[in-house]
């Protein structure tokens, strides 16, 4: 998106995009010459020059490739003021009897409504046809989108998204100057202050401060006049280039005590921070994306806006060329869409085509094939010698594991006389412990219930007991049984023990 600010003085262009977060990133921002004269000045030399203005533009900036959208000064604006709407023929004669000319020679437009409990009224700009229509005549032959025309208070107000507060804006030039001034309570009007021009304050050193007092006291009861209700205390914001104007100790008295800037959600790492209240009017009005928005609900432009206060573009393009904008912005989507999709199916095809070239090329070495096929003969002698391997895994007996174990949960006093490790029959005791049925036979589950065998000599037979309680913890032993207990000719107690495996 491209923003063109066409100044008295200069002409402010600024291009911008918006990233996947909704932060407006500002690529790229310069000045070139004057070209107001070119869309005011009467008779058809004007919109020859402004042809050839932006032809010259085409050539240094993407304005041909990129929406444009234009700012232009308020002072050039026949009629700003806050009214109480009622209908569009009463306005029309409200303006017919304030500029002196019929309101059909003007487009109108309406971006701030405020109603209760402030005061029902809306806030009116008014601009001559003849000048917007030229923009759209010479946009169209030098095939530049034109997405939008705006006064540059709106796309400032926008950028600086105060809307709580009341933000007088000054904007001097060197042979022009009035005051914007912004109220929650009302919305906007603007008086024009020839005394505050760049060239008569500066011819004027000496009484420049006192110009500038006189003047902010005039507005100071204009707004209070027109908004019945106003802060005459209010902060003045100075939009002026001119650094022996901006700090005349009158405008820095009523300066607003922080520095002017752009919120977060603009960035421009290129521009030092003193520039850009100067560039606030340029970049604002490429926020028209997000007021327009509904579905952005999270908009941080209206933050601090209360309930009472709506604020709407004021795009001043007649409907027939903002039908063609929005029809443009779609077709461009669809283009965008379309070469993506395009770049797809080019990739698809060429892997395709890569593919098939690779396996149509692609050869099988002899060697591996011969390979495979003996694999394939191979494969069931090698599946035998893994199976012997895992079943003498399973057929391991361990008997110093066990033994250790054996020894370790012995009591004292207890003692063995015989101690048989190992499974007479491996393959018998495979069969019990791959058996699931209930009703498995006694016999066959013998063989691993019979994997320890021991005669143990104790004092006391409360010992074997607890013997077999030791044992029946270990995870690798199960099921301990003590089959039988008798005594000897000595007195001792003689227990045969015979303990499973898992």
């Amino acid at each position: 998106m491209i923003s063109v600010y066409f100044r008295p003085d200069k002409t402010q262009i600024l291009q911008a995009s918006y990233r996947n977060d909704k932060k407006l990133v500002v690529e790229d921002y310069a000045e070139t010459s004057a070209a107001l004269d070119y869309i005011t000045m009467d008779g058809a030399a004007g919109t020859a020059r402004l042809q050839e203005f932006l032809h010259e533009l085409k050539k240094e900036t993407d304005i041909a490739t990129d929406d444009v959208y234009i700012v232009l000064p308020d002072y050039i604006f026949s009629y700003i003021e806050s009214v109480d709407y009622i209908d569009d023929t009463n306005l029309q004669a409200l303006i017919h009897e304030q500029v002196g000319e019929p309101a059909d020679k003007f487009y109108i437009t309406m971006p701030i409504v405020t109603t209760s409990p402030a005061p029902d009224r809306s806030s009116v700009y008014a601009i001559r046809k003849a000048w917007v229509d030229r923009l759209v005549e010479a946009s169209m032959s030098e095939r530049i989108a034109l997405a939008s025309v705006e006064p540059a208070s709106m796309s400032f107000y926008r950028t600086l998204a105060q809307w709580n507060m009341e933000m007088p804006l000054v904007e001097i030039f060197p042979q022009h100057a009035s005051f914007v001034t912004y109220s929650p309570a009302g919305g906007v009007f603007k008086q024009d202050s020839p005394d505050l021009t760049e060239e008569n304050l500066l011819k004027n050193g000496l009484q420049a401060n006192s110009f500038i007092t006189t003047a902010y006291a005039s507005n100071d009861f204009s707004a209070g006049k027109t908004f019945q209700n106003m802060n005459t205390d209010m902060p003045y914001i100075v939009l002026s280039d001119n650094p022996k104007i901006t700090t005349l100790d009158a405008v820095r008295l009523r300066s607003p005590e922080e520095t002017i800037k752009f919120p977060e959600y603009i960035l421009a790492p290129m521009m030092p921070s003193g520039q850009q209240k100067l560039w606030m009017p340029v970049i604002g009005t490429l926020l028209q994306e997000r007021v327009d928005n509904e579905q952005d609900f999270d908009n941080p432009i209206f933050e601090e806006k209360a309930a009472f206060i709506t604020v709407k573009n004021a795009n001043l393009l007649p409907e027939k060329a903002k039908q063609a904008a929005r029809n443009r912005q779609w077709k461009r989507i669809i283009q965008r869409g379309c070469r993506m999709l395009c770049i797809i199916m080019a990739v698809v095809v060429v892997l395709d085509i890569a593919s098939i070239i690779y396996f149509s090329s692609y050869q099988y070495n002899p060697a591996l094939e011969e390979d495979y096929q003996q694999a394939k003969q191979d494969i069931a002698s090698i599946q035998k010698e893994v199976d012997i391997i895992n079943m003498a895994h399973k057929d391991a007996q361990n008997p110093m594991a066990s033994y250790r174990m054996l020894v370790e949960n012995r009591p004292d006093g207890v003692g063995f006389t015989s101690l048989t490790v190992g499974i007479a029959n491996p393959e018998r005791d495979r069969a019990a412990n791959g058996n699931q049925s209930e009703d498995a036979s006694a016999e066959s589950k013998k063989p691993s219930m019979d994997y320890i065998t021991l005669d143990a000599v104790a004092g006391n037979e409360m010992l074997f007991q607890d013997f077999r309680a030791r044992l029946n913890q270990e995870e690798k032993l199960y099921a301990p049984s003590i089959n039988s207990i008798s005594a000897d000719a000595s007195g001792f107690k003689v227990a045969k023990i015979s303990i499973g495996r898992r």
